[in-house]
């Protein structure tokens, strides 16, 4: 579990991982290659990986942080090219 919230309050309730995680990791590092920043959703329906989208700029970029902190840490982490 993350240590912040983003926006909205996390849950104290642990989801399951879905049978074809492997196979949504192994697609979106596909899908994501080369793109410094890219959340990509897959979903799952009676075992069949469906893909959702790529979003590059969730919450328009101004969802807040609750601790406020972690929005630079987490920046940090990322290197956008010149």
């Amino acid at each position: 579990m993350m240590p912040f919230e983003r926006h909205y309050p996390k849950s104290d309730t642990p989801l399951p991982k879905p049978s074809s995680y492997e196979e949504m990791v192994a697609l979106a590092e596909k899908l994501s290659a080369g793109i410094p920043f890219v959340r990509v959703d897959f979903y799952e329906v009676n075992g069949q990986v469906y893909f959702g989208e790529m979003t590059f700029y969730p919450g328009n970029g101004l969802e807040e942080f609750t601790p406020f902190e972690w929005d630079e840490k987490l920046g940090s982490w990322l290197t956008l090219p010149a």
